[in-house]
């Protein structure tokens, strides 16, 4: 459970977990919240991110997209591919 979004002092985004484990650093984070995906919008394809006919971003079971650069918190919903 997220507990907190803090910057180190390099800059970069840290999460903090409720139980206290920190997750990053990392350069960006997108914080998806509802029950429906709204990424459509988000150009997420322009970065080689694949979505299903719903807009759930595709994952493996490593919570990593079809973009090398692109990992999504085990937090988040996905459909795995």
């Amino acid at each position: 459970m997220p507990g907190a979004l803090d910057r180190n002092a390099a800059g970069a985004l840290e999460l903090q977990l409720a139980d206290g484990r920190r997750l990053g650093p990392f350069d960006s984070l997108i914080w998806a919240v509802g029950r429906a995906p709204a990424s459509v919008e988000l150009g997420l394809d322009a970065l080689g991110v694949r979505l299903d006919d719903y807009g759930h971003v595709l994952t493996d079971p490593y919570q990593k997209t079809a973009s090398s650069s692109s990992t999504l918190s085990a937090m988040s919903r996905s459909t795995r591919v």
